[in-house]
């Protein structure tokens, strides 16, 4: 049952990000077309009517846009928070130093020092990769004690032919997954 619910969560939170991204792309164009309409009234003062009647139109599109461009900044701001959250819970979790959490991730240790610190945002594929990885820990969470789980990470695991970490490091994150469902599965001690 809580996987179904994880799956359509899973899918819902897919959704709502194509929806933003769609929404975005439209932004973008809208700002296109308002740049273009902008242009053309600044060359058309032969006609002050013209002008006079497209003006209230744009100024409209232009709030519009205006206000969607903060709705994201602000959606972008809480999914910013919401990673440094997972990145804290991984490092504790876990009981990573900077240098072994960098190396999952696949970034600098100075990297997640700017993470943590809120100095630098997370550029997309770091944001994948976070996520994917709370996703590991979330369902080791369930299976294995806080005091175990380093030790299982770093463990060389016969079945996987490397550690879960290595395997991690090498985004191997499906390989890992699996490992844990066999875990809750009694597959192996």
């Amino acid at each position: 049952m809580r996987n179904r619910q994880n799956v359509g969560l899973q899918k819902l939170l897919f959704d709502a990000k194509e929806a933003l991204e769609s929404l975005r792309k439209q932004m973008k164009v809208t700002e296109n077309v308002i740049r273009g309409i902008e242009g053309h009234l600044a060359t058309s003062k032969k006609t002050p009517g013209a002008r006079a009647l497209s003006e209230q139109p744009v100024r409209q599109v232009r709030e519009e846009s205006i206000t969607y461009q903060k709705l994201f900044k602000t959606q972008r701001s809480s999914d910013s928070q919401e990673r440094l959250r997972k990145l804290r819970a991984l490092k504790t979790g876990f009981g990573l130093s900077h240098r072994e959490l960098a190396g999952i991730v696949g970034v600098s240790e100075r990297t997640i020092f700017n993470w943590l610190g809120g100095e630098a945002s997370l550029n997309r594929l770091a944001r994948e990769k976070i996520d994917k990885l709370f996703r590991v820990y979330d369902m080791v969470s369930r299976e294995i004690k806080p005091e175990a789980r380093r030790r299982w990470l770093f463990a060389q695991n016969e079945l996987l032919g490397d550690s879960a970490h290595d395997l991690l490091v090498e985004g191997e994150f499906e390989k890992v997954l699996a490992d844990i469902e066999a875990m809750r599965e009694g597959v192996h001690v």
